[in-house]
């Protein structure tokens, strides 16, 4: 067994045991969803798979569990994300996790993990991948899923756009600020 089957199977079983069932399940259906994008558009499908699994490993942490682990890792902080540390720093703490703990060095994993919930400017394929699957797995169910997930292998940047908008718009509805981190990774697709 090479490394990333290893990697991947320690990081599964940290999943499973870390996670409420209900998220563990989402994790594994992001990890199927980027294997099966990963085969589409020509990019590495074990590491796409390692970093769907892993993507959450950090999501039900505590807020503050959360700020105590960005401050061991030295993780830069917004007034924005320290108000929401739980949704806005799970996944630069998913990211350090594997960094630190389980020696993950890749930096497109790593980065996947980092950025999969605000998008960055100039994201590479590798890193759309994982923030679209999180996106459109088979359990979500919202209204213009389908064609979003139609979208996904056709053009993976006009869906990375829908998807990173709709994030914009939910959080606008519920009366939140999105991250600037998002809306710059917006406007960046909208060119």
């Amino acid at each position: 067994m090479d490394d990333i089957n290893i990697a991947i199977k320690k990081l599964d079983q940290y999943a499973c045991h870390k996670l409420t069932s209900a998220r563990y399940l989402h994790s594994v259906l992001v990890a199927k969803e980027s294997i099966v994008l990963a085969k589409k558009f020509g990019v590495d499908h074990k590491k796409a798979y390692l970093a769907g699994i892993a993507h959450d490993i950090a999501r039900e942490f505590s807020n503050t569990r959360i700020l105590k682990l960005a401050d061991k890792y030295q993780l830069e902080i917004d007034n924005l994300q320290r108000l929401y540390p739980a949704s806005l720093l799970h996944g630069p703490i998913a990211s350090k996790i594997l960094e630190y703990d389980f020696s993950i060095k890749d930096s497109q994993i790593l980065n996947a993990v980092f950025y999969h919930t605000t998008g960055s400017p100039n994201m590479e394929r590798f890193e759309k991948i994982i923030c679209v699957a999180d996106y459109i797995e088979p359990s979500r169910n919202f209204t213009g899923v389908g064609k979003l997930r139609n979208l996904a292998y056709k053009d993976l940047d006009l869906c990375l756009y829908h998807c990173l908008l709709g994030t914009y718009y939910h959080l606008k509805k519920q009366g939140l600020n999105p991250h600037k981190l998002l809306v710059d990774t917006i406007t960046q697709l909208k060119q």
